[in-house]
């Protein structure tokens, strides 16, 4: 899309996209965020920042820009992410909210491939995109690519969240159809909440591209923040798998799936029952789901069931209960007991190593 077609866009009187970001005392990566979206090869955009009444540098850093697609909003005193966005979902004018985190860095042609492929795919509602982590200095690390199609993000939605926030384009007519933005009183993982709440409204997909440097950091919310994160993920989890799988499991069930090992009451039976109801249940609301997909999920299921750590719990020790896990791990994904055996030998291995 050049600018040909950016020129087209604006007789319809607005941006065809709003980029929003949010931003609170994030002097030290900004410059490098407020370039990426600027030097966009899709230019038809207001770029909407909230200054959520930072006390460093960052007011300088905006007012340095001079380009007319810059808005910023001065918040009078600090609202938080949650409200701070909701204040620019409200002011926003553009047809796509693409959102932008304030230490990322959004790769050239990223609006434009989203934009592209939301047009060709009117059903999509939400398109997120393959990322690549960097650290402080820039430095590229991980690449993460989650599921491209709407069924497997659906599925994993149950136990986690698939889609990277600052890299996301929503349709603003979708926000506005259902009554919806983020829960403030979700104050972290809103992003997660959100998408839960949007399941049963739209179709999601990620772009298979990276367009997008996640910068992870120890500033990260995600590891200031970790136990009240994690706290608010597993009971959005909870919800999801009612919501996106239509079955009921308890929340020890939950936080011990999440959290890789047995919580309060939870046993091996509880916890194998509690992945083939929700399996199950997924299941008979997709019945077209095909083989690949179903293949997918099993071995999801076994893999979270194989990382759960049951030191201490007799239950899970005696000979009957190992077998029982075997065989579940088995009929649900062949190679499961192959994994089991795998990782007891790499645990093994690495225990005569250090003695």
């Amino acid at each position: 899309m050049g600018r040909g077609n950016t020129q087209a866009m604006n007789i319809r009187g607005g941006p065809k996209v709003t980029v929003l970001m949010s931003v609170y005392n994030g002097e030290h990566y900004l410059n490098e965020a407020v370039d990426s979206i600027l030097g966009q090869t899709f230019t038809d955009f207001e770029f909407l920042i909230i200054n959520d009444a930072s006390t460093d540098r960052t007011p300088e850093i905006l007012y340095g820009y001079d380009d007319p697609r810059i808005r910023i909003v001065t918040n009078e005193e600090n609202l938080g992410l949650t409200k701070s966005l909701n204040k620019g979902l409200a002011l926003a004018r553009g047809e796509y909210i693409a959102r932008m985190d304030a230490d990322d860095i959004s790769l050239p042609e990223r609006l434009e491939k989203q934009i592209l492929s939301l047009e060709k795919n009117l059903d999509i509602g939400v398109l997120g995109t393959s990322v690549q982590y960097i650290d402080e200095s820039g430095k590229r690390l991980q690449i993460i690519r989650w599921p491209q199609r709407d069924l497997l993000i659906k599925w994993l939605l149950c136990f986690m969240n698939p889609i990277a926030h600052p890299s996301v384009i929503i349709r603003h007519e979708l926000l506005k159809d259902c009554g919806s933005s983020y829960d403030e009183g979700v104050i972290f993982a809103q992003d997660y909440d959100l998408w839960v709440r949007l399941s049963s409204r739209t179709h999601f997909e990620n772009h298979e591209d990276i367009l997008l440097y996640l910068r992870k950091t120890r500033e990260n919310i995600s590891y200031t923040k970790y136990n009240e994160q994690k706290m608010f993920s597993h009971i959005i989890s909870k919800r999801a798998v009612k919501n996106i799988a239509g079955a009921t499991v308890t929340q020890t069930v939950i936080d011990s799936i999440l959290n890789g090992k047995m919580e309060g009451k939870c046993t091996y039976k509880d916890l194998q029952e509690g992945l083939k109801t929700i399996y199950r249940s997924f299941l008979s609301l997709n019945r077209g789901t095909s083989l690949k997909d179903r293949i997918f999920m099993r071995k999801d299921i076994v893999t979270r069931a194989i990382r759960i750590k049951a030191e201490g719990k007799s239950e899970t020790n005696s000979s009957l209960d190992r077998i029982k896990f075997l065989l579940f791990t088995f009929y649900y994904y062949p190679p499961g007991p192959i994994i089991v055996f795998a990782r007891k030998l790499s645990h093994s291995i690495v225990g005569r190593n250090n003695r």
